[in-house]
Parts: C-alpha cells; sequence; structure tokens
C-alpha cells in the first residue's frame, strides 16, 4: 500500500455539493488508498515511449480523472506520487461544479495538466483553474482528436509516444497519418 501522510481533501470551487458527488469521491478516494504501485497495478500495460516526459520541468501533476485514470500508471510513480492531485470537471451545461481532491498549492508552480483531448473543454477549465490559483499550465492531451485541439496543447500522447506538440507539423493534414506510420513501424 501506498503509505501517504497528506490526507485527501474535497475542495468545491462552487458553493454547491450533491450527495451523489460527496459519494463518487469517497468512492475515488477509497480506490486511490487501495493502489498498491509496488505489485497490483500491471506495469506497462499501455507500452509508451515516456522519454519526453522527463523533459517536462513541473511542480505538480493535475490529473483528470475521466480522461486519464486508465493511464495512471504511465505518469505516478514513487518520486512524485506528492506531486499528485486530481480535478473532476463537468463541461456540460448542467452546473455540477468543479471538485479538486488533495489540493496543492499552484502559486507561482509549474502544474503538468493531463487529460483526455477531445473536443478540449475540461482542458480549458482546468487550465482556466490553474492560472486563477497562480499557477502555469503544461498541457498534456492523451489522444487528440484533431489539429485545432492539438494546437492547443504543449505535449501529445499519440499512439503510443509522448510527443512535444511544437516539434509536430500541425498545418500538416496528414500529420496523424504519419505519426500512426511512424508509431507503428517502431513497435514492430
Amino acid at each position: 500500500m501506498i503509505k501517504n501522510n497528506s490526507n485527501y481533501e474535497l475542495t468545491l470551487i462552487n458553493d454547491e455539493q450533491t450527495q451523489e458527488i460527496k459519494e463518487y469521491y469517497e468512492w475515488l478516494d477509497k480506490i486511490n488508498k487501495s493502489i498498491d504501485y509496488d505489485i497490483k497495478i500491471q506495469k506497462n500495460i499501455f507500452k509508451i515511449d515516456t522519454k519526453e516526459l522527463s523533459n517536462i520541468k513541473y511542480d505538480s501533476i493535475l490529473l483528470i480523472p475521466n480522461g486519464c485514470y486508465k493511464y495512471i500508471d504511465v505518469f505516478v510513480n514513487h518520486d512524485n506520487i506528492e506531486k499528485i492531485m486530481f480535478m473532476e470537471i463537468h463541461a456540460d451545461n448542467i452546473n455540477r461544479g468543479n471538485h479538486v481532491i488533495n489540493q496543492l498549492e499552484l502559486k507561482n508552480k509549474k502544474v503538468l495538466l493531463i487529460d483526455s483531448a477531445f473536443s478540449g473543454k475540461t482542458i480549458q477549465i482546468a487550465k482556466k483553474y490553474i492560472q486563477e490559483q497562480g499557477g502555469v499550465p503544461i498541457i498534456l492531451g492523451i489522444y487528440p482528436k484533431s489539429r485545432s485541439i492539438l494546437n492547443m496543447m504543449d505535449y501529445a500522447l499519440i499512439m503510443n509516444k509522448i510527443y512535444n506538440v511544437k516539434g509536430l507539423k500541425s498545418e500538416d493534414e496528414d500529420m496523424f497519418i504519419k505519426l500512426y506510420l511512424e508509431n507503428l513501424k517502431e513497435s514492430e
């Protein structure tokens, strides 16, 4: 079991909290506390080239559970477990609020924001939250669906590799196809 001295906190960004949300976070907290990184999680279930991660200098990691929980073992290890916080975001029109677990001080900190990159709505909400807390967001999107979404990120997980977006030719209409082919060749 992870020996984590910090207690998970539920911090509401807005003032409303429903019983359903409270129960969800109690469940998520129970799951987080039960993870055994040494034995139970099948490491490298996703064979992802994470070399680019070593080039990213950050103070904290903000994970969006619905978008990246199944990839958590790619990003979380014993060296950074104390830097992790979770934010549940509801980008739909129903105002259920956005909630943070294990709130960390973000002022003047570089925060690696990790989320799936479908529409970009949750990424934009989380980015704004980090900035409002005085932090500097570094965005890593998981499987961006379009070039326009890709352009709002600093890093992207595409197929089985993390890329620095600045090094990609996002104006190339065939960029994703070329990256897929490159990844398939490397995995042979």
